[in-house]
């Protein structure tokens, strides 16, 4: 290939103008001087080995990366398992409470009820009988669930290494759920301790009333009270029967207590759905269904 190559080019100019004014015939001293450049061909590109080799360094990147992943999920897992065992055991524990307060608070409503019938009329009662009866209506609960663990991982976030959505929401609304058992249980303690004793302890004999708590707490037999209190003059408290203002404030404690076990029966069931839902992921097995708990 011919390529031209200019000698001196910011001279041409003058020296070209002059030269004509001198000499007409003289060369023309810019005249391109014309060189052969041989171009040669470029040596082959190996596209091929360059192509393996970038796609194995590709792969081992992947594969470091798919590594990594199945190993932190691996972890993840593990993690879950020690989680769930944790709160299945704060649960189990928790159901066992609810189930004693829901006998209990059973109890106390057959209790109530059966005053409601002597006072209409519809059976009758002995002196002792009653004594009982009252004796049931002045218990109340201060059940300290056990929620610790549940609470932390809420809070901390590390709720999340639930797996499965429906069981990590489920776990998630319990705290919401203890509240509210909470606070109907202290509402009804509320009533029995400012309402209901003070009216006993003014008009019947407290401290006859108390002997009849020999038995426990109604229901589940927990914390028996020997009959330890003094009586000097037995009293017949079935006069209470046709009381007006004793009634009114039974019917008070009969919805307390009512209201209490509508609220532990959803929280009961819910608790069972979530115990058995671990035992699955636990062992292994698979499925959740949750339904609507109130």
């Amino acid at each position: 290939m011919l390529i031209a190559s200019w000698q001196t080019p910011l001279l041409c100019p003058l020296v070209t103008l002059a030269q004509s004014k001198l000499d007409v015939n003289a060369p023309y001293p810019c005249q391109p001087e014309w060189t052969t450049v041989v171009r040669t061909k470029s040596p082959d590109i190996p596209w091929k080995r360059i192509f393996v080799e970038g796609s194995a360094i590709v792969i081992s990147i992947l594969l470091a990366f798919s590594i990594d992943t199945w190993w932190d999920n691996r972890q993840d897992r593990e993690e879950e398992k020690r989680i769930l065992a944790g709160i299945k055991t704060e649960l189990e524990n928790n159901l066992s409470l609810i189930e004693n307060e829901i006998a209990y608070r059973n109890a106390v409503v057959a209790s109530i009820l059966k005053i409601f019938d002597a006072s209409a009329g519809k059976i009758e009662l002995t002196s002792d009988e009653f004594d009982r009866l009252l004796g049931d209506v002045t218990w109340w609960a201060n059940v300290d669930y056990s929620r610790g663990l549940i609470d932390g991982l809420v809070q901390s976030g590390r709720l999340t290494l639930i797996e499965n959505k429906k069981l990590r929401d489920a776990i998630a609304s319990l705290p919401n759920r203890y509240d509210v058992i909470r606070e109907s249980e202290q509402n009804d303690q509320k009533v029995t301790r400012d309402i209901v004793v003070p009216y006993i302890n003014a008009h019947p004999a407290l401290t006859q009333i108390a002997n009849t708590m020999a038995d426990g707490r109604p229901g589940t037999g927990d914390a028996p009270t020997p009959p330890m209190h003094p009586v000097f003059n037995i009293r017949d408290h079935r006069e209470l029967l046709q009381d007006t203002e004793f009634l009114g404030i039974v019917v008070q404690e009969h919805w307390n207590h009512v209201q209490v076990i509508s609220d532990y029966e959803p929280f009961k069931a819910l608790i069972e759905k979530i115990l058995r839902q671990i035992e699955s992921v636990l062992t292994e097995e698979s499925g959740w269904e949750i339904g609507s708990h109130g």
